[in-house]
């Protein structure tokens, strides 16, 4: 499976905009924070061999890291290990732009993996 959430929550021209604007951000932000859990939704019922994510960089240091600590405790609930990196797509596309991409691998079929 492979998915993106919004990332104008978590992005730090996205988090600036929302300040100016008196709006909630990451998770506190209603309308944009959902395709988040429908993603998690969609893995615990469809349990793919393994999913790919991606979003902006600051994912991992929004909030101090304690929204991706909470990102990567709910997506091994069922039952995966994940990894992630932070990768400049400038190798693959005309322009510099770092993601975070977060892989996850079903145990159920991947169970020889070290971890």
């Amino acid at each position: 499976m492979l998915a993106g959430f919004p990332c104008q929550p978590f992005s730090i021209a996205g988090v600036s905009k929302k300040n100016s604007l008196d709006r909630k951000h990451g998770f506190a932000d209603e309308t944009q924070r959902t395709l988040f859990y429908d993603i998690i939704r969609i893995l615990k019922a469809k349990l793919p061999k393994a999913f790919l994510l991606e979003n902006v960089k600051n994912l991992k240091s929004y909030d101090k890291g304690r929204t991706f600590k909470i990102i990567s405790e709910v997506l091994k609930e069922p039952d995966y290990i994940t990894f992630d990196q932070i990768i400049d797509v400038k190798h693959y596309v005309p322009q510099r732009r770092e993601r975070i991409f977060i892989a996850g691998f079903n145990k159920g079929y991947y169970n020889k993996l070290s971890y």
